[in-house]
């Protein structure tokens, strides 16, 4: 907007950002303002949730890799067409057949980083393990495929289905696995010794999966959420951070950002160098975040109004501060599913001018279908998975942890998997994952 391009002496703004920095761990456990705390409201009658509130509370809703009525119903629909059944068998038997004769051209994709190791390709008997799996696997698929089940039964299964396949991949074994078997070899097995201290410490303690980051190299304010600013603003749900200006003059319209609820507001606040907030300042943008109060049972009463409310306030004090008339609004998965809830009162209420632009990273906000998450959602899953959220008041961090890795097992179970128990590794140092 002609708007943003003007650009305004920043002094003022800058005295404000010169105020003492707030220590690093306020900012990460947000603290309030002693505001009274409202008594819980009476909870909902339990009743049927979308499937994304479904999966993010932490009850379980159905085992991860099974899914008995979807596969009985295929198994009933397979048997009604034999002729299909014969034909993907006939071609699996085929295939296995060329495997062993070592002409089947069949091979890994190459962003299948399990078989990134050349012993895949050059080994006459880990071409053919890893050809004989991607056949199986295949064929599995295409048996789901010949089933026509309807799209939710069929989500299920399918996702059954492959986080068996992943499970049993010939990579998670240390027999079948080149780069566990060379390690082993050439450290005496002391790999595998400093992989079962690695299975003790992390099945020790919740969320008991892999360890996917070393945060013991991360330190709040000196190698992650490093970019100078201060809280402005306290409240019972958030606090509100203004980071200081790195350029001489900065751009008259503001920019706010909305982290997830369930992130930390440095998400956006990275290393150096892979910061976004840095970033942005970097190009004069006078740049604020909301940092969400880590919650407890004491904000159960907490609904998507609240965090709302919490949008539109922040937004005001940040006109306050800079004498704005409005701001950019950019946000990220929930925190952008708040935001366009909040844009969507601000139209109702003859607002939407204090909103210079809406920016949404990942952010889903309307499926006819929701995908895997909706197909692994029942309505008995829904009612226990509301009340047992209900009677914490707030859905476990660990559970949440474990949720999303298994729904990539591959990137966030297997591949740990393998780095810290075949090989005996530490879990790399990687700050989005931190």
């Amino acid at each position: 907007m002609s708007q943003d391009q003007e650009r305004i002496e920043s002094k003022s703004t800058a005295r404000r950002a010169s105020r003492t920095r707030s220590d690093a761990h306020a900012k990460a456990r947000p603290r309030s303002a002693g505001a009274p705390v409202r008594e819980p409201e009476p909870a909902a009658a339990p009743g049927l949730r979308s499937g994304l509130d479904i999966l993010v509370t932490d009850a379980p809703i159905r085992s991860t890799f099974l899914a008995p009525a979807p596969a009985a119903r295929a198994a009933v629909r397979l048997a009604l067409r034999p002729a299909r059944v014969t034909r993907r068998l006939g071609g699996l038997t085929a295939e296995l057949a060329a495997t062993v004769a070592g002409v089947s051209p069949r091979a890994p994709s190459p962003k299948d980083r399990r078989f990134a190791d050349s012993a895949w390709q050059n080994s006459w008997l880990f071409r053919r393990i890893a050809q004989s799996y991607l056949a199986v696997r295949a064929t599995a698929d295409d048996l789901i495929s010949d089933a026509e089940l309807d799209w939710a039964a069929e989500g299920e299964l399918r996702f059954a289905a492959e986080n068996i396949a992943d499970a049993l991949a010939p990579t998670n074994f240390l027999w079948s696995n080149p780069t566990a078997l060379k390690a082993t070899l050439d450290n005496g097995g002391a790999n595998l010794l400093a992989g079962a201290r690695n299975l003790l410490r992390d099945m020790s303690t919740s969320p008991r999966i892999p360890a996917s980051v070393d945060a013991s190299k991360f330190t709040i304010g000196v190698n992650v959420a490093t970019t100078p600013g201060s809280v402005v603003h306290r409240s019972e749900v958030f606090e509100l951070i203004q980071f200081s200006p790195a350029t001489d003059t900065v751009r008259q319209v503001p920019i706010m950002i909305i982290p997830p609820t369930i992130n930390k507001y440095y998400a956006w606040d990275l290393s150096p160098g892979r910061s976004i907030v840095e970033w942005f300042t970097a190009q004069g943008m006078q740049v604020f975040t909301l940092s969400w109060k880590n919650p407890t049972a004491e904000q159960a009463h907490f609904n998507l109004d609240t965090y709302a409310g919490a949008c539109v306030e922040a937004g005001r004090v940040v006109e306050e501060i800079t004498g704005a008339d409005s701001l950019h609004v950019t946000a990220a998965c929930s925190g952008g599913q708040i935001a366009a809830a909040t844009v969507g009162h601000l139209v109702a209420t003859g607002r939407l001018g204090n909103v210079a632009s809406l920016g949404l990273f990942v952010c889903a906000l309307d499926r006819p279908q929701e995908g895997i998450i909706g197909a692994l959602t029942t309505r008995e899953a829904a009612a226990a998975s509301v009340a047992a959220s209900a009677v914490r008041g707030y859905v476990d961090g660990s559970a949440l942890a474990e949720i999303f890795a298994w729904l990539r097992p591959n990137d966030m179970i297997w591949n740990y998997w393998v780095n810290n128990y075949l090989l005996g590794a530490p879990p790399p140092a990687f700050d989005i994952l931190y």
